[in-house]
Formats: C-alpha cells, structure tokens, sequence
C-alpha cells in the first residue's frame, strides 16, 4: 500500500512538471510571436520612414516652389508673377470683356426672372384671396341657412310643445286632483 501511495504521488510529480513544462513551452511560443510582430512593426516603420525621406527629396529637388521656376507661379499655371507681367494680350482683353458682357446679361436675365416670379407670386396671392372671399360667402351662407332651419325646427317645437299643454289642459283642468297636485311641484315642506 505504501508503494502505491509512492506511485501516485509520483504520477502526480510528474503530471505536474509535465504541466509546467508545457506551460513554459506554451509561454515562450507566445513571447517569439510577440517579438516576431515587434520586429515586422518595426522594419515595417523603418520603410515608411525610408519612403517619406524619398519623397521628400524628391519635392525638394522638383518642387516648383524650392526651385525657382522661372516660367510658372507657385500659387497655380492661371496665376501670373508679377515681376515678368508685361500687361494683358488682345485675346487676354478680349476673354475679360466678354465675361463682363456675360456676366451683365446673367444680371439681366435674373431681374427678368426675379420680376416674372414676383408677379407670378403676386397673380396666385390674388388667386387664393379671391378663393378664400368665395369660400367665406359661402360658408356664412350656409350658417345663415342653418340658422333659418334651427329657428324653424325651434318654432315647430314651440307649436308643438303649446299643442300638447293645451291638450294636457283640457284633459286633467277638470279634476281638482290635478290642479291642487301639480300647484305643489317645485316647492318646499322642508
């Protein structure tokens, strides 16, 4: 029995160094895959750095703006340096005066537009006011006709109601039950 007990306790030894083994196995895998990425993030920074020092010479060895071209401006090709203006061509001249002839009959064609839309605007306003006085006729038309015919429902009513205590009159003002009964209604004996 007690070597039993030796036995397993060796199992258990072993099973724990041959845990610990391959935990150590496990971590140093992971720590060569980390320096393996620390290393490709590097050289892969070390080309970009390489890469924006090459287009850096590169533009200041052909920038119009390092070099001093001559024959261009810095600020565009429409631009003109003013050190080398000798003053505008016939077909520059020609090119300003009818963009300013363009430009008034733009000016122009938009009052025109403006003026149309604004009696086109002013033609609807009349349109719609001229509905609303309809609309308005009408609807005060019709409340005078609904008066008439309540008024007439109201008097037919009246008739009716004066009909029927006349008729009640002559049936119960014989009886001096009826008299002396309804002579006490909306008293107190309180």
């Amino acid at each position: 029995m007690l070597t039993q007990q030796v036995a397993i306790q060796h199992d258990i030894a072993n099973s724990a160094a041959q845990a610990q083994h391959q935990q150590q196995r496990n971590t140093m895998q992971h720590n060569m895959q980390l320096a393996d990425m620390h290393y490709q993030h590097n050289l892969h920074q070390q080309r970009l750095a390489a890469a924006a020092a090459q287009q850096h010479v590169h533009t200041a060895m052909h920038s119009n703006f390092l070099t001093e071209t001559p024959t261009k401006s810095i600020l565009g090709p429409h631009r003109i340096r003013p050190d080398h203006y000798k003053g505008m061509s016939v077909e520059e001249q020609k090119a300003v005066r009818n963009t300013q002839h363009a430009q008034v009959e733009a000016h122009i064609a938009a009052q025109q537009q403006q003026q149309a839309e604004q009696r086109s605007w002013a033609a609807r306003e009349a349109a719609v006011l001229a509905q609303r006085d309809t609309l308005e006729q009408q609807a005060a038309a019709q409340r005078r006709e609904s008066i008439h015919a309540y008024s007439a429902f109201l008097r037919g009513q009246a008739q009716h109601d004066a009909q029927k205590f006349e008729h009640l009159q002559r049936v119960f003002a014989p009886s001096g039950f009826a008299q002396y009964f309804s002579a006490n209604f909306q008293t107190s004996h309180r």
